[in-house]
């Protein structure tokens, strides 16, 4: 539905064309016509002002009923979206445990295929050695000794739920500032702004160039 249907602004657009008749196509050439501009720019500064007025109860009005409805609709959501959170966290705390269970099993079940991997190894080179064959048998139990525990992989047997998916979010905290790439750090604006603002011309910040340019305000009555 388009708010701006049922106000008419007709009167006061009709109002801005009469001010933009004499103002556009103004150009300034010589002192006369600078002089001119200025007149202009003070009119233009009135008919902004009576545009403001005139929308200004409008938008106090909307703006109210927009808070009324903000501060409803926050009221009702909010049961519901703490407890979306409270499950959100039951699910993933349960989840987690299991992962850690399941890699637990995973670890638990290559360290015993490698101690069987191991065992085996003992013998072949018991049987080695009882041949004389000594240095077949060191190398038998080298390997066997140095090779890694063999890679297990249990499936993921967590329900899926339609509807519903899981993702890594990584995010970040600060565990020591000085360390820092200075790559990753902001300036502050607001604060070097403010400073410069103070001092003007005086201003001397490392790095910085602080500069003027020139602006007009239109006292508007």
């Amino acid at each position: 539905m388009n708010a701006t249907a049922t106000i008419d602004t007709r009167p006061i657009e009709s109002d801005v064309q009469v001010a933009l008749v004499t103002a556009q196509g103004l150009a300034v050439t010589d002192a006369p016509s600078y002089e001119l501009a200025g007149r202009e720019l003070l009119a233009l500064g009135q008919y902004e002002r009576k545009v403001t007025l005139w929308f200004e109860p409008l938008k106090k009005a909307a703006h109210h009923a927009w808070k009324v409805l903000c501060d409803r609709e926050r009221d009702v959501l909010a049961p519901l979206q703490r407890e979306i959170t409270r499950v959100k966290r039951e699910r993933v705390v349960w989840k987690d445990a299991e992962d850690r269970r399941r890699r637990a099993e995973e670890q638990r079940l290559a360290e015993e295929q490698r101690r069987r991997a191991q065992e085996l190894a003992a013998r072949q080179a018991a049987a080695l050695e009882s041949r004389g064959q000594v240095a077949r048998a060191e190398a038998v139990l080298e390997r066997a000794i140095t090779a890694p525990a063999p890679a297990v992989v249990l499936p993921d047997s967590t329900p899926k739920v339609a509807g519903i998916s899981q993702r890594q979010v990584w995010k970040w905290r600060v565990v020591d500032e000085a360390l820092v790439p200075r790559d990753y750090l902001k300036l502050d604006d607001t604060r070097i702004g403010g400073v410069v603002r103070a001092m003007k011309s005086t201003c001397a910040i490392p790095g910085i160039e602080v500069y003027a340019e020139m602006d007009e305000s239109v006292r508007r009555t």
